[in-house]
């Protein structure tokens, strides 16, 4: 096995191997983020083998990458929630369990969504087709038991957080940490000079964005669920922030898998003041002063681009009070966890409120002592990280687990 590095290999090298037959492989990812990490894999196996056919679930990052779609993304967060989508996660999963069984890939990778991916896992492994899990199910948080039955139906595991490795190893896991993917896809952002990069230079001119007023970037979050819940939470935040600081610019970027009826209810934020932007969420978040971001991926994105970042998420209650049992870790950020210190202020359930929002947005914009503290602690949370190419080193285990 390779050590991870990613200074042992480029990602714009052309394997030998290229020249080979074709080969194929399937890839899971149920999520936005998943979505974009299996794309990142999905070219860099293309660079070295231009003729290998990839295949499965996924979006428009994996469709744009060349992966062939069999099925779209399931984007569900929360035990209750799941219960309303369960007859489209079946038809995915009956899909790809057909597809598996008919064109027998040389591996299969699955991205994170532990629910639905052990069971593809599963089926798998009942054909003798090996299995490569990229992004941990996090184990660390809840759940810690699954660790024995995702070591007894995975050949390998690609982990993107540094302590994780230790968790699998500690139970025989083939595992590799190879670094967090957000690392490459986020160097064009790297240097944070929105002002040079022409994607933010057009937005700017785009949305009449002015450079002397202070920016907000509210993201509140990509599934239509956290969109219901957070939606009078936000408008009257962004009331509040205005009452405040007139002049602020609130930018919010819209994910392209929320459906029709989530973008008419983030149409409120519009009235209350808020600009509305299709896609371009990594843009916004390099350009603004300040995030207030719904926990996930989203927290670690803006930290990585050196945005000062307020976090809220609210679940549904009954989800919210068998979570709380339980979840074994303190934070909700994934800073914050890395860190093992609150670094980001969080206000989950009940304490997100309007008030406590405002008060914690108004404090970065203002406060620049607070605002260097955090951006101190988002260098170390970079250094934590290292510099690594994850989709570099995940494909170098790809070809490892699949023989070529």
């Amino acid at each position: 096995m390779k050590n991870g590095n990613s200074q042992t290999s480029s990602p714009f090298t052309i394997h030998q191997s290229s020249l080979s037959s074709s080969r194929s492989i399937m890839i899971v990812s149920g999520e936005a983020s998943g979505d974009m990490h299996g794309a990142a894999l999905a070219l860099e196996l293309k660079k070295r083998r231009p003729n290998i056919h990839i295949f499965g679930m996924g979006g428009e990052y994996m469709r744009a990458a060349g992966v062939e779609i069999l099925t779209p993304l399931n984007p569900v967060v929360g035990i209750i929630e799941v219960i309303g989508h369960i007859s489209g996660i079946l038809r995915s999963f009956k899909t790809l369990k057909q597809a598996i069984d008919k064109r027998r890939p040389d591996l299969v990778v699955l991205i994170d969504y532990p629910d639905f991916n052990l069971r593809i896992a599963a089926h798998a492994k009942t054909l003798g087709i090996k299995v490569m899990y990229y992004i941990s199910p996090q184990v660390w948080a809840w759940r810690k038991g699954r660790v024995k039955k995702i070591a007894s139906l995975i050949d390998a595991m690609a982990v993107i957080l540094p302590f994780e490795q230790k968790i699998y190893e500690q139970e025989g896991v083939n595992c590799l940490y190879v670094g967090h993917p957000l690392i490459e896809e986020l160097a064009v952002f790297a240097s944070k000079n929105a002002s040079k990069n022409p994607e933010c230079i057009r937005l700017a001119e785009t949305k009449n964005l002015k450079k002397d007023s202070p920016f907000l970037a509210l993201l509140p979050g990509s599934r239509r669920g956290e969109i219901g819940r957070h939606i009078d939470l936000l408008v009257n935040t962004v009331n509040l922030i205005k009452k405040e600081c007139p002049d602020i610019q609130v930018v919010v970027p819209v994910a392209a898998t929320l459906p029709g009826e989530s973008r008419l209810k983030l149409e409120l934020l519009k009235n209350a003041g808020a600009t509305l932007v299709e896609g371009h969420a990594r843009e916004v978040l390099s350009m603004a002063d300040v995030a207030l971001v719904a926990s996930g991926t989203a927290s670690l994105e803006s930290a990585l681009l050196g945005t000062p970042t307020v976090v809220f998420y609210r679940l549904n209650t009954l989800t919210f009070l068998m979570v709380r049992v339980m979840v074994k870790i303190r934070y909700a950020s994934l800073v914050n966890i890395i860190l093992g210190r609150e670094v980001i202020p969080e206000f989950i359930q009940a304490q997100a409120t309007p008030d406590n929002l405002k008060k914690a947005v108004l404090s970065l914009i203002h406060d620049e002592n607070s605002r260097n503290k955090m951006l101190a602690a988002f260098e170390a949370v970079r250094r934590e990280l290292k510099n690594y190419s994850a989709s570099v080193n995940a494909a170098d285990l790809v070809e490892e687990l699949a023989g070529w």
